[in-house]
């Protein structure tokens, strides 16, 4: 569960990744202060998803918001039983061990707690959730307590991404948020569980994939990102993608950048791992071994004949 301090705590310091606001003219408030911290994604450069948790002793704390959606999960091994305000009304919430609370973006927050507890938090942009999963006008309901091991097993490797740097970098950190994007539709929406669009892709959808992919094969381009060019969730999209071309987005992918090497083996005298590098393969016989499954031939046996 998460823990602050009162909200007459010093503004923001850098080390927290989540921004907490509080009083009439939401100002920052250090909400994580006096948190012995565990772990944090504060400095990773991450957009839209942070991830914060440690040790927190008792907290009470007064019309708190945070402009993100955030979860939280109780790490302790005992229930956390504390009082919290909602609609004018003081009310008693216990968080059995290991369950979450989810508080849409900017939802007040008034609540006291006089245990210490062990907490885990997670932030995820109403932006970032809506790109994700399609829905514009997904609205999140609240919970406390409620018990969901798929996304409290999400949010602990969220931390763990966060405890080693961001060493996994962009792909693994897109695949989490869309995953924890999609808990949150599914068992957290206001209006029930939101249902997948329908519809194949157009021919203009998938001419403008293709321009992104092309665009993009030296660096390499997300499912994410593709899915948000044609405004389609991450799986909807690959599962349409596969059925307008027989291919998934990574094999097209691949396919587009073996291409264009071999364009360039055969009009150039550029050195193969100058091409490789061009075209998005790590090295020369990583982008041997792809020509030879494609095409039957490696860049040498190409030139050569």
């Amino acid at each position: 569960m998460a823990s602050f301090p009162s909200t007459s705590q010093p503004l923001l310091t850098p080390r927290s990744a989540i921004e907490f606001r509080g009083g009439a003219d939401r100002a920052l408030v250090a909400a994580h202060d006096r948190a012995s911290l565990e772990v944090t994604s504060s400095g990773l450069g991450w957009r839209g998803i942070a991830v914060e948790g440690g040790r927190m002793p008792g907290w009470d704390v007064q019309d708190l918001v945070v402009e993100q959606h955030m979860i939280a999960v109780n790490l302790d091994t005992e229930p956390l039983a504390f009082e919290r305000v909602e609609h004018g009304r003081t009310q008693t919430a216990t968080m059995p061990p290991g369950s979450v609370w989810v508080n849409p973006a900017g939802e007040p927050i008034t609540h006291k707690i006089q245990a210490r507890s062990h907490f885990l938090n997670l932030t995820l942009e109403h932006a970032r959730l809506t790109r994700l999963t399609g829905q514009g006008d997904l609205e999140l309901r609240g919970v406390i307590g409620e018990t969901n091991p798929q996304l409290a097993a999400l949010m602990t490797a969220v931390s763990a991404e966060a405890r080693q740097g961001g060493r996994h970098g962009r792909p693994l950190l897109d695949t989490l948020a869309l995953a924890v994007a999609t808990l949150l539709c599914q068992d957290f929406a206001a209006a029930g569980p939101v249902r997948e669009p329908t519809g194949p892709l157009a021919d203009r959808q998938i001419q403008l994939v293709m321009e992104l992919m092309k665009s993009r094969l030296a660096e390499g381009v997300s499912v994410v990102e593709l899915a948000d060019t044609v405004g389609y969730s991450p799986d909807h999209f690959a599962r349409c993608f596969r059925e307008a071309t027989g291919d998934t987005p990574h094999r097209r992918l691949t396919f587009l950048r073996l291409e264009e090497a071999r364009r360039l083996l055969l009009a150039t005298d550029r050195p193969v791992a100058e091409i490789a590098a061009a075209t998005g393969f790590a090295d020369h016989s990583h982008l041997t071994r792809s020509m030879r499954r494609m095409f039957d031939l490696t860049p040498s046996e190409l030139r050569a004949a």
